[in-house]
């Protein structure tokens, strides 16, 4: 029979060793406390109760009488929004718990060795030797004798503790800046009638919004309350307390929630304690959860990902036992690093604002919303989601980073896509001859110009607002609706044609038509005609520039406000696909070179 050593007896570990021992393998736990014992991460994941389900725990766990937790609830000053778990676009459960660590990571523990995994309580791996046919290590244990095991594979769940990233000097930067976060557990007190106990409560500082606060009820009239801020933004003394409670006194709706709560348990601290690794596995090992890589507290994603790694694991490891020719970078580490970066995606956009702005937008979109609202709830590997498959948030431009302005994305508009559909997409027949029409270079001084379109197509009228940054080395334009959420972000630097767009347009829309018709209306005349294919033809006449094609007419662009720099009115029709764009330039900026 196989042996398994795990280190670790947190979810990741006990999960795992369940999957394992139900397999048939002989699975050892060497956890270095005693349980229960305090832990952070308590709002678990509707996604978490399939990997409860799949480890055979889920009966436990409902009975245990756990908060019942059914969403998430955000706040920044005056604005609010609520996502419903159960109205995500992903299936699967849409419910989970809100839990004290120490008795949940307990709960499953027992569980685990009742159904054979051998736990071994105050054992700490203190050396690691995988040189050998077989892993070996040297553990000690509360007394401080060293005892040495073997094994045929060792996963390492020791989520912050790290074991076999510091040993085998696996550790590498997060690329997360340094952050602290000062928690603890609270009588709350809470006689608000509009507070909702079921949902983690999220709260923005009202002057700083790369500070967040977490309040996650629990069923016994107790709550885990935590801020999280850069190092630097603390002040240099006072008690953790009274950190904590001077923060909270800075936001008006917390204040308020929390003003009969009593902090009769320590307030606690944890600095940098987002961290990453050179590679998930090695020879004869894994790293699982928090062991391999942790983020961020504020999507609730380690105890989420620590189950989804103990699950693939398992699976391979039961394979690779049985003879089959398994490979963990394809069907363990980029498998789970796909959600995982999903969430960083989220993680990165949350401090710097953008996710925020989508979240608290006044007039957001249902089905954006639940697409959004399956990744909250950790739902972050389900490819059939456009925000997993591509996420909104992502930028690119060949590691170009967009101005601020431009980085926006859609979450929720009044924009329709239907908009870009027709005024962008060749809809007729003729879509090869006119991708024949080759892009220009890019042309001109640097410049920024703000403009107002207004499309009309098929008796429908919508208004785009269209940001744009170019020179003679790049054309940068970003689309955005009227109240200022973005719809695409798009880069040409002569060569390549660059789109990020939000999951609602259709995949056919095609950035060279966007370009195309940019450069129809405002590139010089001479550059264009000189690189027109045969069968084109373009001309001016007066205050208008029309394209032919074949002696047809395909494209009129009318210039209503002429102008030296840069035309100020303009009207486009293309009878091709029978679309009009109204364009009305609201500002022109010469930029440094």
């Amino acid at each position: 029979m196989n042996k398994i050593i795990i280190i670790g007896a947190g979810p990741s570990g006990s999960i795992a060793g369940a999957l394992l021992v139900n397999l048939g393998y002989q699975v050892t736990i060497l956890e270095r406390q005693t349980f229960p014992r305090f832990s952070i991460g308590e709002s678990l994941l509707p996604q978490c109760m399939a990997f409860i389900k799949e480890a055979g725990m889920m009966e436990a766990v409902v009975n245990a009488g756990f908060q019942f937790k059914n969403g998430a609830y955000f706040v920044y000053r005056d604005q609010h929004t609520a996502f419903n778990f159960e109205e995500k676009f992903t299936p699967g459960m849409g419910t989970t718990f809100q839990v004290q660590r120490g008795r949940f990571d307990h709960i499953l523990a027992n569980e685990a060795t009742r159904m054979g995994v051998d736990i071994r309580w105050e054992m700490e791996v203190t050396k690691v030797d995988f040189s050998g046919d077989k892993p070996k290590l040297d553990v000690r244990d509360e007394s401080g004798n060293v005892s040495h095991y073997e094994a045929d594979f060792v996963l390492d769940a020791s989520g912050f503790g790290r074991i076999l990233p510091r040993l085998l000097d696996l550790e590498s930067p997060s690329g997360f800046p340094v952050r602290k976060a000062f928690f603890g557990h609270i009588e709350d007190n809470i006689n608000d009638s509009g507070f909702d106990r079921n949902k983690i409560l999220i709260t923005v500082h009202p002057e700083n919004r790369d500070v967040w606060f977490w309040l996650i009820p629990f069923s016994n009239g107790r709550s885990s309350i935590g801020v999280v801020a850069e190092e630097d933004y603390y002040p240099p003394s006072g008690s953790n307390e009274l950190v904590l409670k001077k923060l909270i006194n800075d936001d008006e709706n917390l204040r308020n929630v929390l003003k009969n709560a009593v902090f009769d348990d320590p307030i606690n601290s944890i600095t940098g304690y987002s961290a990453n690794v050179k590679s998930l596995y090695g020879k004869c090992y894994a790293l699982l959860g928090n062991a391999g890589e942790f983020l961020d507290p504020v999507f609730s994603s380690g105890v989420t990902i620590a189950m989804k790694s103990s699950s693939l694991a398992a699976a391979i490891l039961d394979r690779q036992f049985k003879g089959e020719c398994v490979n963990w970078e394809t069907e363990y580490a980029q498998p789970l690093q796909r959600g995982v970066n999903t969430f960083r995606v989220f993680v990165d956009a949350w401090y710097d604002g953008r996710f925020q702005d989508a979240i608290f937008h006044k007039q957001q979109q249902p089905e954006v919303k639940a697409m959004i609202c399956s990744i909250l709830a950790g739902y972050a590997w389900d490819e059939a989601n456009p925000y997993v498959k591509k996420c909104p948030f992502q930028t690119g431009y060949a590691g170009r980073a967009m101005p601020r302005g431009l980085a926006y994305w859609l979450l929720s508009a009044s924009f329709s896509a239907s908009l870009v559909s027709c005024s962008l997409l060749p809809i007729t027949d003729h879509t090869e001859t006119i991708d024949n029409l080759p892009l220009a270079q890019p042309n001109g001084p640097s410049r920024r110009v703000v403009q107002q379109i207004k499309a009309i197509w098929q008796g429908h009228e919508e208004v785009l607002m269209c940001v744009l940054e170019l020179d003679n080395r790049h054309i940068a334009m970003a689309g955005l609706s009227t109240d200022g959420v973005g719809l695409f972000n798009l880069y040409y630097d002569g060569k390549t044609v660059k789109l990020d767009k939000s999951p609602l347009l259709p995949e056919s829309v095609s950035p060279e038509l966007v370009i195309k018709d940019l450069q129809l209306a405002y590139w010089p005349l001479a550059d264009l005609q000189k690189i027109l294919p045969k069968q084109w033809r373009l001309v001016e006449a007066g205050n208008h520039r029309q394209l032919y094609f074949d002696n047809e007419l395909t494209v009129d662009v009318a210039y209503l406000q002429p102008d030296a720099l840069w035309a100020k009115t303009i009207s486009l029709t293309n009878h091709r696909f029978h679309y009009q764009l109204h364009i009305k330039t609201i500002s022109y900026e010469s930029l440094p070179e």
